[in-house]
């Protein structure tokens, strides 16, 4: 609980500090021009210092004793550094060469320190001891994969924000599974400072997380498995269950990828192809969108659980892979979601016309949680 609510004041904090400096500074702001903005007013873009500080502050308060390069060293430094190249290009916008060789460089560092930690692998219960000429680029791929992905989504109040908690609070009961405490409250660290993060991120944002926060966002998603591993000083691990969760992330942008290469554009075309553009455009509802989407990353991640918790399960996942097949190669199928969502929130809003506008993100978020956290709870005891 300590690490929870250390990083959301210290994220509380930061964030009235970044409204307060940067609130009315036009070389900070992310102006509401161009095809691909939801957004219609100017917006700080610096808010990703809040979620930086809330996280590391947090981790270094709790464990400044136990910190060496091996122990959570490399987790401090290359959240700080994916930050810092993110930040940097929210206040002078580099080329995005120099942003994907700093994503190398940390993910070449971090290949380097996993070569220390583990031997093998293994997925959907099959053991794969590691060819680090094999494993190295696999790794380096779904890091800069991963990192770019979430970023990618970061395109409407409260979306990468609220999805990162969903991910976290299923990285809770993964650590909990094994009863690994430190990484429980690396995982709360990220909860709390997210948490007082969207306080200020919801529709209508008071400012955005920009390349700084969603990069590091990314980054996270994409340790989760190191994560583990350092908390729980085993030579080899179950990549399944962490896949599984990010699985929503990896269809949607390779879906856009896909779909760009067959309309013969470059894969990194600017456009409104994700899955947020196309439903807020259907429904024409803020709201609508993000919880859409909040739902698709609860099942995403509660997936992932229960891998972790029941092992093999293959069937389940050939049938969720078939699904994510048709939601990435088949337009009928888009569709189909589109529409499903679109009908799905309609109704629900009818239902619910009498209810505040602005709370109906964060009590949905948290009824979400409950639900989610009340049913892994039921089938963990």
């Amino acid at each position: 609980i300590y690490a929870l609510l250390l990083s959301f004041t210290v994220s509380f904090l930061v964030s009235k500090l970044v409204i307060y400096r940067f609130g009315d500074q036009i070389k900070y702001m992310d102006a509401a021009v161009g095809g691909r903005k939801i957004h219609t007013e100017t917006v700080p873009r610096v808010g990703g210092l809040a979620i930086y500080f809330g996280v590391v502050l947090s981790v270094l308060i709790l464990f400044y004793q136990e910190i060496t390069f091996l122990n959570w060293g490399w987790f401090l430094f290359g959240f700080s550094f994916i930050f810092g190249l993110g930040f940097l290009d929210d206040l002078i916008e580099i080329s995005w060469k120099i942003k994907l060789g700093g994503q190398l460089g940390i993910a070449g560092f971090l290949v380097y320190w996993l070569s220390t930690q583990i031997e093998a692998i293994t997925f959907f219960g099959h053991l794969f001891p590691i060819n680090w000429f094999v494993f190295a680029p696999i790794f380096v791929f779904w890091f800069v994969g991963i990192v770019n992905s979430i970023n990618l989504i970061d395109g409407m109040d409260g979306l990468a924000g609220g999805s990162i908690i969903i991910l976290a609070v299923g990285a809770i009961f993964i650590s909990g599974f094994s009863q690994d405490s430190i990484s429980i409250y690396i995982h709360l660290s990220f909860l709390g400072a997210l948490m007082a993060f969207l306080k200020f991120n919801r529709n209508p944002a008071l400012y955005f997380m920009g390349d700084g926060g969603s990069m590091s966002l990314g980054f996270y998603a994409a340790v989760l498995p190191l994560i583990f591993i350092n908390a729980s000083q085993e030579t080899s691990i179950d990549v399944t269950p962490f896949i599984l969760m990010n699985s929503f992330f990896i269809a949607d942008t390779i879906r856009v990828f896909w779909t760009r290469i067959k309309k013969g554009q470059h894969p990194l075309h600017p456009d409104n192809l994700h899955l947020h553009h196309l439903l807020f455009f259907k429904n024409d509802s803020h709201n609508g969108t993000v919880l859409s989407i909040y739902g698709l990353v609860v099942i995403s991640s509660f997936f992932g659980v229960v891998h972790m918790r029941y092992g093999d399960g293959l069937l389940e996942f050939l049938i969720y892979a078939f699904l994510l097949l048709c939601y990435i190669f088949s337009d009928t199928c888009l569709n189909a979601i589109v529409n499903l969502f679109t009908v799905m929130y309609k109704n629900i809003h009818h239902m619910f016309s009498w209810f505040p506008k602005k709370a109906i993100n964060p009590v949905v978020l948290l009824l979400l949680f409950f639900l989610e956290s009340t049913y892994l709870l039921l089938i963990t005891y």
